[in-house]
């Protein structure tokens, strides 16, 4: 029976030496070469995710190339389905070629139940002769057939797998770390490189016993414990994988036992899921140091979350000067420091749970103060900051300008009323003149015109009046600003 093939998705990739031939010697075809890694997929099929940690074998043989898969896990198709055989189609990069590497198979029973999947023996050719020295994978895709019945026509159901990459997850954890009597504080950053079920990672930070000089270690093991956080993709997997990575280092000259020790490489294995995971998160650790033929075994929990502090700030000023005042609560060990806006001001040692810092010679303008504290012990204690004091500095000469420019402007408005009645005054003589000349009674029209006569000069002087209190507001406004 001859199957249709289809595209999809995987990739992977492997290394290997490769063989030369001596100058003296006539080139040779080159003997077939293979090699082998295991590639972690997941495979969509239908509404399912299957993951699949496939080992992928691939062997050269001058221009020819074939490759092997491992057996896809159960699909979750319906039981009464019958599978009876695959198509597979590889694109393939060997050494720099691109090849289309593809199969078919028919199985010799068929398969029911929701069994794995047996992918064919996949071949191709490649420009290239020499031995194997590279190669990846890009992309596979699966055509598996069924049949709903033995007398049926045998339908396709296509299968997309695809390469998981490999993720990096972090954490960082404060550890309480019991040698003996004492405890150890030690703020664990961990970073881990997760590609399928295989973990490897590094501490960043060094690592300090405190045994004294003339102790020597020889060897530095750790076992960190952790968690690992399952995709929500994942089928039928816990939300969370325990792990425990392992590390350790022997040296060739042994250390002083006060030494800053730097952890070796990490490594582990999770199960229950191959996919990319989401976070990671340390549960605890166990180091054990060899010191003089003897195992020192250190336990290293979580610490508690760090307590709360307050920080509260008090902000005056006089003249040009200005006195902060913080209060950290509850009074531990630690730095304050001062910020006017994003500034810097200087930090100060907390005595008492108190911090002070006094400013000279402070801008004038607006100033927005703040206080933070910077616990000494960061894994017990949380720092803080203040909420921001405003502060505004004037210039001495800013109250009398501005007490200047009240004067004036109550001058203003004084004359400002003078002259709206002399305009009014002017008005009702001019009626009054316009009055008596219709009467043509002459006491009455000169009486009216010397009264007109008197108001029009008196409006000139309120206008002169009110010119002058506007000049004299202007020139007050001005010199408020120049100082203010």
């Amino acid at each position: 029976m001859r199957f249709r093939k289809l595209s999809g998705l995987v990739a992977g990739a492997v290394a290997a030496g490769a063989l030369v031939a001596p100058a003296s010697m006539a080139p040779a075809q080159a003997a077939p070469t293979s090699n082998t890694v295991t590639v972690p997929m997941a495979c969509a099929f239908s509404t399912f995710t299957i993951q699949y940690p496939a080992q992928v074998a691939l062997t050269v043989d001058g221009t020819a190339v074939s490759a092997t898969l491992s057996d896809i896990p159960p699909t979750g198709m319906p039981t009464f389905l019958t599978v009876v055989g695959a198509d597979a189609t590889v694109n393939a990069t060997v050494d720099g070629d691109a090849v289309s590497l593809t199969g078919s198979t028919t199985y010799a029973a068929t398969r029911t139940g929701n069994p794995p999947i047996t992918l064919p023996t996949v071949a191709g050719t490649r420009t290239a002769t020499a031995d194997l020295g590279s190669f990846s994978i890009s992309t596979v895709a699966v055509t598996m057939w069924v049949k709903t019945n033995p007398a049926a026509t045998p339908i396709p159901q296509n299968m997309t797998c695809t390469a998981i990459p490999a993720k990096t997850v972090t954490d960082t954890q404060g550890l309480t770390c019991v040698f003996q009597d004492f405890g150890i504080a030690y703020p664990a950053e961990l970073s881990v490189n997760a590609h399928g079920s295989k973990l490897a990672g590094n501490l960043a930070r060094t690592f300090a016993p405190g045994m004294p000089a003339f102790v020597t270690v020889s060897t530095l093991k750790v076992d960190l414990q952790a968690n690992v956080a399952t995709p929500a993709a994942a089928p039928a997997a816990a939300a969370s994988t325990p792990v425990t990575l392992t590390g350790s280092e022997t040296y060739a000259t042994p250390k002083p036992g006060n030494s800053q020790f730097t952890f070796p490489a990490l490594t582990g294995t999770r199960s229950g899921s191959i996919l990319a995971p989401d976070a990671i998160d340390i549960t605890g650790a166990t180091i054990t140091i060899t010191a003089m033929g003897a195992d020192n075994v250190i336990n290293c929990v979580p610490t508690a979350a760090p307590a709360a502090t307050t920080t509260a700030l008090t902000a005056t000023a006089t003249g040009n000067a200005v006195k902060l005042a913080a209060a950290v609560t509850p009074a531990v060990a630690g730095t304050v420091e001062f910020k006017d806006g994003a500034t810097s001001l200087g930090k100060v040692t907390l005595a008492a749970g108190a911090a002070k810092l006094d400013l000279a010679n402070v801008a004038i303008g607006a100033h927005s103060y703040t206080a933070t504290f910077v616990p000494t012990n960061a894994l017990s204690y949380a720092g803080s900051t203040s909420g921001a004091q405003a502060v505004t500095i004037v210039n001495p000469a800013c109250a009398p300008a501005t007490a200047d420019l009240a004067t004036a402007t109550a001058a203003l408005t004084k004359a400002t009323s003078a002259d709206k009645k002399a305009k009014a005054a002017v008005k009702k003589a001019t009626a009054a003149a316009k009055k008596a000349a219709k009467s043509k009674n002459k006491a009455k029209i000169a009486k009216a015109k010397k009264a007109l006569k008197a108001a029009k000069s008196r409006a000139a002087k309120s206008a002169k009046a009110l010119k002058s209190a506007k000049a004299a507001v202007a020139a007050a406004a001005a010199a408020k600003a120049a100082v203010c």
